[in-house]
């Protein structure tokens, strides 16, 4: 499965310029108001971007669950000559590329760059806003020693090639080759979920959601949506309850009474055989239950989580880190988490030293801020599950607050 490699965000909130490479799962930590957020939101920006390209730029930083204001609310320092500036590097087919764009208030221009061998094949295209489906660029390149012709829009491209006599055999594979590059980074984007901390069932009845189901044409899932997921996805259901019962000890299910188009979503105690509406189960069953139908719904490739120890006890905190590293290896997701949990960072640290993940299948981001400028600091984990400069954003405080206790003490 193709994962980006990293993220460079520029002039986005509170990020002048900061960089985040990606593991299975990284995690974002730090002191409330440094910058966690806009990493995901950033992402999420990429993808609305994509979504809605006809529209006003305006409407880029409406994510649905919360509206970031305009242009001029989200770029850095509020300075309309800036522009903002995300990039994605990967390796698709063996080929390092870098997709990306700049957004200003009224354009968005988009860039491409594949590294083949010595030489760099380099596209971009700008589009005003809001776009009216004009402006491809055409061109022509030279690529795995095929000539060929190309349109690219930022988003889907189209190839034609031009073969000599030499490459004639090779040349349509190349092309397609090509095509699949140019193509791929966006269809990336679209695989993107998020979910945000507010998210969680609020009903107990719930109607079959028409449309707006699939991730390719939704930035986000409404509670509707998400119950629709369950209902109709006849594969779902059933490891989202499984992963459920290991972390909570309750099954799941979806019940529609005959002749009705409504259904619930309920669970029961395993231990006591008790079954009750979803929602009348406690806040953190029930937000469980949100993100691991997001999680296993199949269009998510990577799944983005504001907070997910919220209203959760530690040992259930450490019971959904254990699943999280069993959808990794077993479903092949990828997870980036903002958290304020010194739990959820231990129960990861234990999965290293159990062998369950790797050192380098887990990077953790110490988020800081310095006067108007978040900054992202890395710390390497090794087999021992030791952090490069320790816990220091909880221990601190923890200091902080064992140093008072003994002052007063004495």
């Amino acid at each position: 499965m193709i994962q980006p490699n990293f993220l460079a965000v520029e002039n986005f909130r509170s990020i002048k310029i900061q960089r985040a490479d990606f593991a299975p799962i990284t995690v974002f930590y730090g002191a409330n108001g440094t910058g966690k957020s806009s990493l995901l939101y950033s992402l999420l920006l990429m993808k609305n971007v994509i979504l809605n390209l006809e529209r006003q730029s305006s409407d880029f930083y409406n994510l649905g669950f919360t509206n970031l204001g305009d242009f001029r609310a989200v770029v850095h320092g509020h300075n309309l000559d800036e522009s903002i500036r995300l990039y994605l590097k990967m390796n698709l087919f063996n080929y390092p590329v870098t997709w990306g764009m700049q957004i200003r208030k009224d354009a968005v221009h988009f860039s491409l760059q594949i590294h083949e061998e010595e030489k760099n094949i380099d596209l971009g295209v700008t589009h005003g806003l809001p776009y009216k489906a004009l402006g491809n660029q055409k061109g022509g390149t030279y690529f795995r020693q095929t000539n060929m012709s190309f349109t690219w829009n930022g988003i889907k491209g189209q190839t034609t090639a031009n073969p000599t006599d030499l490459d004639r055999r090779k040349a349509p594979g190349n092309a397609n080759l090509f095509a699949e590059i140019m193509n791929t980074p966006a269809r990336l984007m679209r695989n993107i979920a998020i979910a945000p901390l507010q998210m969680a069932f609020s009903r107990g009845e719930h109607s079959i959601a028409t449309d707006g189901t699939s991730l390719n044409s939704s930035l986000y899932f409404s509670e509707d949506e998400i119950g629709t997921l369950l209902a109709t996805r006849k594969y779902l259901q059933s490891p989202v309850s499984h992963y459920l019962e290991d972390i909570t000890n309750r099954t799941l299910r979806v019940f529609s009474p005959p002749g009705d188009s409504n259904f619930s979503i309920d669970v029961e105690d395993r231990s006591t055989g008790l079954e009750t509406e979803l929602v009348n189960d406690g806040y953190g069953v029930n937000r469980i239950a949100w993100l691991l139908t997001l999680t296993l719904h199949d269009e998510t490739n990577w799944m983005c989580i504001e907070e997910p120890e919220t209203h959760l006890h530690p040992s259930a905190i450490r019971k959904l880190m254990h699943t999280f590293v069993e959808i990794i290896h077993k479903e092949e997701k990828r997870f980036l988490l903002t958290t304020h949990s010194e739990t959820l960072i231990l129960a990861l640290l234990s999965e290293v030293v159990r062998g369950n993940l790797q050192p380098e299948d887990v990077a953790f981001y110490l988020t800081r801020k310095e006067g108007k400028e978040t900054y992202f600091e890395r710390q390497e984990v090794n087999e021992h599950g030791q952090v490069e400069g320790g816990l220091s954003s909880f221990m601190e405080g923890e200091l902080e607050e064992v140093a008072t206790f003994f002052e007063q003490a004495n």
